[in-house]
């Protein structure tokens, strides 16, 4: 795993890969009167292999969720050089990617069904086991 400090920009962050400059080296052929040689390139890396640096210690990290006094869900850095601040999340990944369906769809149990009482105990019957 690749660990790069680097900020990303929602339309990166979208794309789930990161450009880094200089990370790759490509041989090229020789052509025609050209020699062959070995150029530098940028080349995206998937946003998994990226680390989330640590607000106070510049460090990279890993995030925990944990749960404040007041229930609310916060990101909290940990690991080594981690200071165990809460990590602020991003407005971009606030928002969902996919919608969530709203109405009822064909494969949905209609309310009327879901009220009937399909299956009545018989309470008259009872067994003394002693």
């Amino acid at each position: 795993m690749v660990r790069v400090l680097c900020d990303a920009s929602p339309e990166e962050r979208r794309a789930d890969q990161f450009i880094l400059p200089s990370q790759a080296k490509k041989h090229l052929r020789k052509q025609g009167d050209q020699p062959g040689r070995i150029v530098t390139i940028e080349v995206p890396i998937d946003a998994s292999n990226v680390s989330i640096a640590d607000p106070v210690s510049q460090a990279p990290v890993r995030v925990s969720w944990r749960f404040l006094e007041d229930g609310t869900k916060v990101r909290v850095t940990k690991g080594k050089l981690a200071s165990g601040t809460i990590v602020p999340r991003p407005e971009i990944l606030k928002v969902r990617r996919t919608p969530r369906k709203d109405g009822v769809g064909p494969k949905d149990t209609p309310p009327d069904v879901v009220k009937q009482v399909t299956y009545q105990p018989n309470t008259q019957e009872v067994i003394d086991y002693s």
